[in-house]
């Protein structure tokens, strides 16, 4: 006899909650997704918001920043996929019943509280994985783009690891170990590639590929053999440049080093003009200590013997005078030289102080040939000036700039043809102004070293009075204010050009 109690109100539990939504399979689908959507933008926002360094010091996420981007990518979506599928299941038969019929056929005790337990943990899992799949995608926008595809993608490391061994290939010194290398490379590759075209194709092709192999081997060890003997003509080449013959450097075909070749020629034509130079220099050195001890001892000199023709107690007052007088004119010499020598060593050393200020080098060129307008008379000399009408502004230093044109003024009195004219013109040239002086060389313009160079005069006889420095002062104002200073010559005519920039 079987007897069926039915209560009269139903109990929840044996109710199915789809029922109770009264959706079909079709719009459950859209409302797992939807709810799956929500979560995982929720677990999302949070790791995206999140400070990038607490979360790499946490012990579950503190490798996850090393995986590589290939087998990590595969691997978190998978187990996303597979998480993600399962608690739609899980969740699909929990809401049908199924799950909670299941347990109630074995008699397990706590049934529904179980199916709750068993949702929450696949959702926690499932959630766990998607946020520490965010939090890995997180990862690979911590470094640059380049760090990334070389460090952690399998692509970029081989690239870097194919990269090295090509390097360190091409990095290989041209010996003779090379050709036994590559005769061994171009034997095994033949050898190898003859027997995988034995099991696949024809006798006629395994013949076309062996000879086509072949060549290639001879022709790729006539231009290893090519480029080792360009390497060796280099190196000898550095071998002559080290030891200073350079006489057999010379231009020459180098194929794979050609801009090697060019270089050590270079390098060759760079030796041979800083050894000139250097000869240069000393000559000038030797000849500075010959020209400041004769410009030294000719006042000394005359100092002397004046000193002990004053002692002479037997002269007469008009003779005292005049000696005094000689004395005086001895000693003014030395100090403008000894004056001068400081003023050049200061402005080439840089420790010398400068009073910018912005001058109109019109006017300033105006006062200055009116300063020394008497000077040039005094040798019949005519100053023609061709200077602009409008102003023209610049920054220097007043007074180094008036000792730049007096010493010009003073060269060209000194130097100058009787009876000429000189020419003195202001030119306006884009940020900058062009100042040039021309006169008439009264002696033969024949310079054989810059006559800018401390002590070098044009009077080599020097009869004239001077130091030999007043070009020397001239050039290195000019040039401690970033201007230029140059001198050109064509036959007797001299000519000095000063380049300033503007204000």
């Amino acid at each position: 006899v079987l007897t069926f109690y039915i209560p009269a109100v139903l109990n929840y539990d044996n109710t199915s909650l789809i029922d109770f939504l009264d959706l079909d399979a079709d719009q459950y689908a859209y409302f797992f997704m939807t709810a799956f959507l929500i979560c995982s933008a929720i677990i999302a926002l949070y790791v995206f918001l999140n400070k990038y360094a607490y979360e790499k010091e946490a012990y579950i996420f503190r490798n996850v920043n090393h995986w590589l981007f290939e087998p990590a990518f595969i691997l978190f979506l998978t187990i996303d996929a597979l998480l993600a599928s399962g608690t739609y299941i899980l969740t699909t038969y929990s809401i049908e019943g199924t799950f909670l019929h299941i347990l109630n056929r074995y008699h397990i005790e706590l049934s529904q509280p179980i199916v709750y337990g068993v949702n929450i943990l696949a959702w926690s899992i499932t959630l766990f994985f998607i946020g520490l799949s965010v939090y890995w995608l997180k990862c690979q926008f911590t470094t640059s783009v380049k760090d990334w595809f070389f460090h952690k993608t399998w692509i970029g490391k081989f690239i870097l690891y194919f990269s090295n061994k090509v390097e360190g290939i091409i990095s290989t010194d041209l010996s003779d170990e090379i050709l036994k290398k590559y005769i061994i490379f171009s034997i095994c590759l033949v050898l190898i590639l003859a027997f995988i075209s034995l099991l696949n194709i024809p006798f006629f092709s395994f013949f076309i590929v062996v000879t086509a192999l072949i060549g290639i081997s001879v022709v790729g060890y006539k231009k290893i053999k090519n480029v080792q003997s360009q390497y060796q003509d280099i190196l000898h080449m550095t071998e002559d440049l080290s030891s200073g013959n350079f006489e057999n450097i010379k231009p020459a075909d180098s194929g794979l080093f050609q801009s090697l070749n060019n270089n050590i020629y270079q390098i060759k034509d760079g030796f041979e003009q800083a050894v000139k130079e250097q000869v240069q220099s000393q000559n000038l050195k030797t000849e500075l200590i010959s020209n400041v001890s004769h410009d030294l001892k000719t006042p000394l000199t005359g100092i002397k013997n004046y000193v002990e023709l004053l002692n002479d107690p037997s002269i007469s007052e008009e003779d005292k005078k005049s000696y005094l007088e000689r004395l005086n004119q001895y000693t003014d010499r030395l100090s403008i030289l000894i004056t001068d020598l400081f003023e050049v060593s200061k402005a080439n050393s840089g420790n010398i102080d400068l009073e910018y200020s912005d001058i109109n080098i019109i006017e300033f060129m105006e006062q200055v040939c009116a300063e020394n307008e008497e000077l040039l008379q005094a040798k019949n000399l005519q100053l023609v000036t061709n200077l602009p009408e409008k102003e023209i502004h610049v920054c220097l230093d007043g007074n180094k700039t008036y000792r730049i044109f007096e010493n010009l003024f003073t060269n060209i009195s000194k130097y100058a043809l009787e009876n000429t004219r000189v020419f003195l013109d202001v030119k306006d040239i884009g940020n900058s102004v062009m100042i040039i002086m021309k006169n008439t060389s009264k002696e033969p313009l024949d310079f054989d070293s810059d006559i800018t160079e401390r002590f070098v005069r044009g009077d080599k006889s020097r009869h004239e009075a001077g130091s030999g420095l007043g070009l020397a002062i001239v050039k290195s104002f000019t040039e401690v204010q970033n201007g230029t200073f140059m001198i050109e010559t064509d036959g007797d005519l001299f000519k000095s050009i000063l380049s300033f920039h503007k204000s």
